[in-house]
């Protein structure tokens, strides 16, 4: 598993955020031998429900490439999600299906 998060400072384009943590995200997934084909779940956490569409916007350019079978989805929507804290905007946490445990923060 894999997680990272996006905290309120900086910019707060959710598009620009999103695609961040998901190229940092792809980058460790490579450093343990796997790559985005290799996910089976995500799971993304949200502090603000209208931040959907602009999240799902880099959400595309990762995973929506063609007729490949995409990973399971959530969305969890709330300004206190854990396992992060208050002032994350933006959390995704990735599942392999090789198990790869990593964790980071931003």
């Amino acid at each position: 598993m894999s997680t990272k998060v996006s905290r309120s400072h900086g910019s707060s384009d959710v598009t620009e955020k999103a695609r961040d943590l998901l190229l940092n995200l792809s980058r460790e997934l490579s450093l343990k031998g796997c790559d985005l084909s290799d996910v089976i779940r995500v799971k993304v956490y949200l502090s603000d429900e209208s931040d959907f569409f602009e999240f799902d916007r880099a959400y595309a350019e990762f995973f929506h490439n063609g007729n490949k079978l995409q990973p399971d989805r959530y969305v969890v929507f709330g300004a206190n999600f854990q396992p992060f804290d208050n002032e994350s905007l933006l959390g995704i946490e990735l599942v392999t299906k090789f198990d790869a445990d990593a964790f980071a923060f931003s």
